[in-house]
C-alpha cells in the first residue's frame, strides 16, 4: 500500500489523484473490515485512541454534505479513509519498522522516478501530478527517513546520504518555498522542545534555521508577488468572507469551489487568481469555510491531543522524533498549501500520525462486543458505495481528459462531445465535462452554415452551461461564452444580465464587457440598457475621484459623468420605472469607496432628478404637440433653483431656444449635447427629443455666430456621425444573430436616424434603406453653409460612405478634389489664398484625427485627399 498509492499510474494528471483515492478508499475499507473481525474476538483497544473524536469527525463530515459535488464526495472518502486507517494501524500495533521501511523505500522510489521524468514546466511535479505535492511529500519524508536511517548507525551512511540527496533535489526542483520553510520551522521547533536549550543553544538553533533557509531558497527562482503571496492574499480575503457568512457549521464539504465566486474580490483575476479556484490554499481557512468553527475545533482538538501526548512521552526515540517532525512539517505547510486536500498528502499524514508516541495512555480499554459492528459497517460502506463512487469519478475524469485531448489535437467536436457525455454518464457532477460539452456545441456552431442548425447548436450550448451554472454559478469562462451565445440567438436581455455580472465581478474583463454591452444596449429592453449604463457611469465616476483631482480635465470629466448618471435616472423614470430601485441600490454600492460626502451628494441629486423627471417628460410632450405657452419659463424656474440637473428641462429649454433663436442658452445646450454624445450615446434611442437635441444646439451656435460657431458646428456634426458609426456597430451585431427581432425602440429610432454607415448595415440586415436622419438634417442648419464646415462635412460623409460600401478609394479622388477646389476658391475670395490654404489644411488634419479614432478604414481616403492638396493638385 505504501508504494501503490504514491506511484499510481497516469502521473502528472488529475486522473492519477482519483486512482490514488480509489486505492486509498479500498485499503481503508479492507483494514476496517479486518479490524471489525478482530474486535469480534477481542474488543480491547489502545487507551491512546480518542474514540469520541475519531467517531465525531467522520460522522460530522458525512452529515455536513449539502450537495453531492465531486469535491464533497472526495472529502468524505478522504476523511473516512484516513480515520479508518489511523484506527486500524493503532489497534493492530504494527511495528514502526515494518511501516517505515516500505514507506521510505516507496517514497524514495516515487521521488527518484519523479526526478528522472521530464518536467512539463519550470517546476517538477513527477508522479505526484503537482509540484506542491512533490515538495510536500519530500519535506515530510526527509526528517522521518533521516531519523530512521541515522538510528541504524554508520553502516547505513551511504543510504542516508543518497536519501538526503533525493529529498533535497526534489525540494529544489519542485520550487516550493513554503515546504522548505515548514521543514526548517518544524525542525527548529522540535530541536527546541527536545533539548530545551539555554539562550546560547537557542541562538545556535535559530542560526542553523536561517542558514538552511538561505541555502535552500537561493536555489529557487523568486516568484512574483502576484503569483504567490498576492494570489493567496486575494483567496484568503474571499475565504474569510465565506467563513463569516456561515461561521458555526460552514457551507458544507466541497462547497468551496462552488461558492467561492460569491465572496472573492472583484479584481481577483487582475491580481493573478484563477477563474476557477478549487481550494483556499490554507487548510485552516478551508476547514473554517466548509465546516465552520465546529469542524475546525474537532480537528484542532484531535491533532493537538495526539501531538501533546506524543511530546509528553517519557522516552521518545530518535525515529519517533523524526515522525513528530514529519507530522509538524505537513501541518505547518498546510497553512499556505492545498496539499492536505489531495490523496497522497492525506495518506502520508495518516501513516505518520498512526506512528506518533502514545504518551501515558499506552494501556488498553475494553469495549462492549457489539461495538465491532462500527468498524465492520464503516469498512463495508467504504468498500461498496465508497469504492464504487471513486471508480465512477475516475472513469468520468478519464473520459473528460480524452475529450480535452481530442479538442487539443483538432479532432471533431462530435468526438469530443461523445467523450463528455460518457464522462457525465459516470459522474453528473464533473464540472469540467459540462463546460467542455458546451464548448463543443459552440465550436460546431461556428463551423455550421445552416442558420437553423447553428441556432439549435447554440441552444444546446446554453443548456450545457445552464446545467453547469446550477452546480457552480461562475465556473471559469462560462459567462463569457454565454454572452456570445445569447447574442448569436438574439437573446439580448439574457446576454446583458451576464455582461452586467461580469462587469461588476471581473475587472479584467472590462474591455470585453464594454464592447459587448455597448453593442447590445440599444437592442435590449430599456430597463436593461439603463441598468448597464448606470453601472458603467458609476464605476467611471469612482475611478475619476480616486485619481489626482488636480490632473488635467479631471474635474470637468467628473462633472459630465455625474450629469450622465442623473440623465440616465431621468430616462429610466419615464421609460423603465421598475428599474429605478435596482439602479439606485447599485449606484449607492459602487460609490461607497468614494466616501459619504460624494455618495450622499449623488444619491440626493438622484432623488431630486427622479422627482422632476415625470414633470420634465410632460413638458417635452407639450413641446412635441406645439403647446409652447410658458414652457421656457417653467424650465428656467427649475434650472435656476439648482436642485437637480433636470435632464428633460434642459432638453426642452434647448429646443425652445433653437426655435426662438435665443442664444442665451448656447453654452448650456453645448454642454448638454456633449453629455449626450459622449458618455450616453448607447442610450440615443431614449434621448429627450432623440437626435433633435444636436440640431437644436447647432442652430443656437449658428445663431450666436462669431469665430466659435464653425468649430462647434463641426463638433455637432461629428456627434451625429458618431451616432451613425455606433449605429453601424449595433446593426452589424443585430444582423449577425440568428433571430432578427430587435426591440421596437431600435426599429423606430434607426429607421428615422440612420446615416450612411447605419443605412448600409441596415440594408444588409433587412433589405430596407434607412434615411440619412440627423446627419443629413444637420447639414441644413442655418449657418452650416460655411466653407469650413462644408469641407469637414463633405469630407467625412464621403469617406465614411465609400468605406462602408467597400468601394475603391481611387474612385472618389476626382469628385473630392473638385469639391475641395470649389471650397478653396470661395475661401480665397473671402480670406485670401494663404489664409484659405491654412484653413483647409487645419480642417483636413482635424478630420484625419477624427477618422483615425472612430473609423480607421476611412483614413486611407483621408490621407489620399490631403496628399493631393499638399502636392498642389488643387
Amino acid at each position: 500500500m505504501a508504494i501503490a498509492v504514491p506511484l499510481a499510474v497516469i502521473p502528472d494528471s488529475h486522473n492519477s489523484t482519483l486512482i490514488k483515492l480509489l486505492v486509498f478508499t479500498l485499503s481503508a475499507g479492507l483494514l476496517l473490515v479486518l479490524l471489525g473481525l478482530k474486535m469480534i474476538k477481542d474488543t480491547a483497544l489502545p487507551g491512546s485512541l480518542p474514540i469520541t473524536l475519531l467517531l465525531l469527525i467522520p460522522a460530522m463530515t458525512l452529515l455536513h454534505q449539502y450537495a453531492p459535488s465531486n469535491s464533497g464526495i472526495t472529502r468524505i472518502l478522504l476523511v473516512s479513509s484516513a480515520i479508518g486507517i489511523f484506527i486500524s494501524l493503532r489497534v493492530f500495533r504494527i511495528s514502526r519498522e515494518k511501516i517505515l521501511i516500505p514507506l521510505i523505500a516507496g517514497g524514495s522510489l516515487a521521488i527518484l522516478v519523479s526526478i528522472l521524468m521530464p518536467a512539463s514546466g519550470r517546476r517538477l511535479a513527477g508522479v505526484f501530478g503537482n509540484a506542491n505535492l512533490l515538495g510536500s511529500f519530500a519535506a515530510g519524508l526527509l526528517p522521518v527517513g533521516f531519523a530512521f536511517l541515522l538510528g541504524k548507525g554508520w553502516k547505513r551512511v551511504s543510504l542516508l546520504v543518497l536519501f538526503l540527496l533525493l529529498c533535497t533535489s526534489a525540494l529544489i526542483m519542485s520550487g516550493t518555498r513554503s515546504n522548505i520553510l515548514a521543514l526548517v520551522g518544524a525542525t527548529a521547533a522540535v530541536l527546541f522542545i527536545r533539548w530545551k536549550p539555554e539562550l546560547l543553544k537557542l541562538i545556535l538553533i535559530l542560526f542553523f534555521a536561517v542558514v538552511l533557509v538561505m541555502v535552500f531558497l537561493q536555489e529557487l527562482p523568486a516568484p512574483a508577488f502576484g503569483d504567490t503571496a498576492g494570489v493567496r492574499q486575494v483567496i484568503w480575503e474571499g475565504s474569510s468572507d465565506m467563513f463569516f457568512g456561515k461561521p458555526v457549521f460552514g457551507w458544507g464539504n466541497g462547497s468551496f469551489q462552488l461558492l467561492f465566486p460569491r465572496f472573492r474580490p472583484s479584481d481577483f483575476a487582475l491580481r493573478g487568481v484563477s477563474v476557477n479556484t478549487a481550494h483556499a490554499h490554507s487548510e485552516p481557512l478551508e476547514i473554517l469555510a466548509e465546516n465552520g468553527l465546529i469542524g475546525f475545533l474537532l480537528w484542532s482538538v484531535l491533532i493537538t491531543l495526539l501531538l501533546t501526548r506524543a511530546l509528553k512521552s517519557r522516552k521518545v526515540s530518535l525515529t519517533e522524533w523524526g515522525v513528530i517532525t514529519g507530522v509538524s512539517v505537513l501541518l505547518l505547510e498546510g497553512f499556505t498549501s492545498v496539499a492536505l486536500r489531495w490523496t497522497t498528502s492525506v495518506y502520508f499524514l495518516t501513516i505518520l500520525m498512526s506512528m506518533l508516541p502514545e504518551g501515558q495512555h499506552g494501556g488498553s480499554k475494553k469495549l462492549p462486543r457489539w461495538t465491532a459492528i462500527l468498524p465492520l459497517a464503516a469498512g463495508l460502506l467504504l468498500l461498496l458505495p465508497g469504492v464504487y463512487k471513486a471508480y465512477r469519478m475516475t472513469r468520468s475524469s478519464i473520459y473528460l481528459d480524452s475529450a480535452m485531448t481530442a479538442l487539443a489535437n483538432g479532432e471533431s467536436a462530435e468526438t469530443a462531445r461523445e467523450f463528455c457525455l460518457e464522462s457525465l454518464r459516470f459522474n453528473s457532477w464533473e464540472l469540467g465535462s459540462w463546460y467542455t460539452l458546451g464548448n463543443t456545441y459552440g465550436q460546431e456552431a461556428a463551423a455550421a452554415e445552416d442558420r437553423q442548425i447553428v441556432a439549435d447548436l447554440v441552444e444546446k450550448q446554453l443548456a450545457a452551461y445552464d446545467s453547469l451554472s446550477v452546480r457552480a454559478e461562475d465556473f471559469a469562462w462560462m459567462r463569457v461564452n454565454r454572452v456570445n451565445a445569447f447574442i448569436s440567438l438574439g437573446m439580448f436581455d439574457s446576454a446583458m444580465d451576464d455582461v452586467i455580472y461580469l462587469y461588476r465581478h471581473r475587472h479584467d474583463m472590462e474591455d470585453f464587457c464594454l464592447d459587448a454591452g455597448y453593442s447590445i444596449t440599444p437592442l435590449v429592453s430599456p430597463g436593461k440598457s439603463f441598468e448597464f449604463m448606470n453601472i458603467v457611469f458609476s464605476e467611471v465616476l469612482v475611478e475619476l475621484h480616486q485619481c489626482d483631482s488636480d490632473a488635467e480635465n479631471v474635474p470637468m470629466r467628473i462633472g459630465r459623468m455625474e450629469s450622465s448618471i442623473l440623465t440616465t435616472f431621468a430616462l429610466a423614470a419615464n421609460h423603465a420605472p421598475d428599474m429605478v430601485d435596482c439602479m439606485r441600490h447599485a449606484t449607492d454600492s459602487i460609490l461607497t469607496p468614494c466616501g459619504d460626502p460624494l455618495r450622499n451628494s449623488i444619491m440626493s441629486s438622484i432623488e431630486n432628478e427622479l422627482e422632476l423627471a415625470v414633470e420634465g417628460y410632460q413638458l417635452l410632450e407639450r413641446y412635441s404637440r406645439g403647446d409652447f405657452d410658458g414652457l421656457e419659463q417653467n424650465c428656467l424656474e427649475v434650472l435656476s433653483s439648482g436642485e437637480a440637473y433636470a435632464a428633460y428641462h434642459r432638453a426642452v429649454l434647448s429646443l425652445m431656444a433653437a426655435r426662438n433663436g435665443n442664444t442665451e442658452f448656447e453654452e448650456m445646450a453645448y454642454e448638454y449635447a456633449i453629455v449626450l454624445a459622449e458618455p450616453c450615446s448607447p442610450l440615443v434611442a431614449h434621448y429627450p427629443g432623440a437626435g433633435e437635441i444636436f440640431l437644436a444646439a447647432a442652430s443656437i451656435s449658428a445663431a450666436e455666430g462669431g469665430p466659435e460657431h464653425v468649430p462647434r458646428l463641426q463638433e455637432y456634426f461629428k456627434f451625429t456621425c458618431d451616432i451613425d458609426l455606433y449605429g453601424m456597430k449595433v446593426m452589424n451585431c443585430f444582423g449577425n444573430c440568428y433571430a432578427n427581432q430587435p426591440s421596437p425602440n431600435v426599429m423606430n429610432f434607426w429607421l428615422r436616424n440612420g446615416g450612411p454607415l447605419a443605412s448600409t448595415a441596415f440594408v444588409s440586415a433587412t433589405g430596407q434603406l434607412a434615411p440619412e436622419g440627423e446627419t443629413a438634417r444637420l447639414l441644413q442648419v442655418s449657418g452650416a453653409e460655411s466653407p469650413e464646415f462644408q469641407i469637414a462635412a463633405y469630407f467625412i460623409l464621403n469617406s465614411l460612405a465609400m468605406t462602408s460600401r467597400g468601394a475603391n478609394t481611387d474612385f472618389i479622388a476626382t469628385a473630392a478634389l473638385l469639391q475641395l477646389h470649389n471650397q478653396y476658391t470661395e475661401l480665397a475670395e473671402t480670406h485670401g489664398e494663404e489664409e484659405a490654404r491654412w484653413i483647409i489644411a487645419r480642417v483636413l488634419n482635424s478630420e484625419i484625427d477624427y477618422l483615425e479614432n472612430y473609423c480607421p478604414d476611412a483614413v486611407l481616403i483621408a490621407r489620399q485627399l490631403k496628399t493631393a492638396f499638399e502636392t498642389g493638385e488643387i
